[in-house]
């Protein structure tokens, strides 16, 4: 979350969600898929599993390269450096309203909880608005359609710190999450995905 003793900005979500915690941007996701590989390899697993399972072998084959793409993953750069989701709205929106997070925004709890803020017909324009600036493709959600899904998905945690970044500022809370060495996004996470 810091940088030879500087906080990185680009670590916080514009959801508010913490960059720095991610296994992705820690390399811990690419670098357990090695050692899964590694281990693999040296049982000799790969072989015995399609002599055991020649039915299934074309299902191992597919398993083995998942996990050698996800040993070769670079690290992510982080929410604030494009990194995460791919054309995230929540971003867009952010930037849009020239803000590092949702944290401060006067819209945050009407789309976080889906209740008042912009009507849907709005909300579409000025999404399909922002998507055309960035030459961005389709995205599937509105950014407080998305917010919604990160916030259950995270079990409210994002939105607790957003609370906490307009409290403190975003400085001293990334300096707060740095105090959280042991702690990973995937401790909050649910296994649902945010796109179903």
């Amino acid at each position: 979350m810091s940088h030879g003793g500087r906080v990185e900005p680009a670590l916080a979500g514009a959801c508010g969600a913490c960059c720095g915690a991610c296994l992705a941007h820690r390399g811990e996701l690419a670098r357990e898929a090695s050692r899964l590989l590694e281990r693999i390899r040296r049982q000799g697993f790969l072989g015995l599993a399609k002599r055991l399972d020649s039915e299934g072998a074309p299902k191992v084959d597919a398993f083995f390269e998942v996990l050698e793409r996800i040993a070769r993953t670079p690290n992510c750069p982080g929410c604030g450096r494009g990194g995460g989701v791919l054309h995230c709205p929540v971003r867009a929106c952010a930037r849009e309203n020239r803000m590092p997070t949702c944290a401060g925004c006067a819209r945050l709890r009407p789309c976080a909880s889906g209740r008042g803020g912009e009507d849907r017909a709005s909300l579409e324009r000025r999404r399909r608005s922002a998507l055309r600036e960035d030459g961005q493709r389709d995205f599937p959600f509105s950014a407080p359609a998305f917010l919604r899904r990160l916030t259950r998905k995270y079990g409210g945690w994002n939105l607790r710190n957003l609370e906490r970044i307009s409290e403190v500022g975003l400085a001293r809370w990334l300096r707060e999450m740095q105090r959280e060495p042991h702690f990973r996004t995937v401790d909050v996470k649910s296994p649902k995905d945010v796109f179903r």
